[in-house]
């Protein structure tokens, strides 16, 4: 069982720490209006992502960082520890997103 970070791992919490203290969105801050909230929640999903946080284990052909699953799991930990706000799209990042892509490249190889 692997219990401590390694150093890429270190790497990603620390960049994430380092965005979220010069870009924190705190919770209270979000609008109570549905319209609004997800407005600043999109601004705040596409700030993240062009700090290189959103799809860390995406291939990079897809807008990821080719990274691994546990440096995603870093990512969002550290987010989730600062009392970041949930991504908008977490559900088609973590979940639909992912599986296209592994179909896709199943696929690919099926017809080579």
């Amino acid at each position: 069982m692997k219990l401590t970070l390694d150093e890429q791992e270190e790497e990603i919490r620390d960049e994430v720490r380092a965005f979220l203290a010069g870009n924190a969105l705190r919770p209270e801050d979000l609008p109570r209006n549905l319209d609004e909230r997800v407005a600043v929640l999109r601004e705040w999903q596409k700030d993240v992502y062009d700090a290189g946080l959103v799809g860390i284990a995406w291939p990079e052909e897809y807008g990821g960082r080719g990274g691994t699953a546990s440096q995603q799991l870093v990512a969002n930990l550290e987010m989730a520890r600062a009392g970041a706000p949930e991504l908008i799209g977490v559900i088609g990042l973590e979940v639909v997103g992912p599986s296209i892509v592994r179909m896709a490249r199943q696929s690919r190889n099926v017809h080579t």
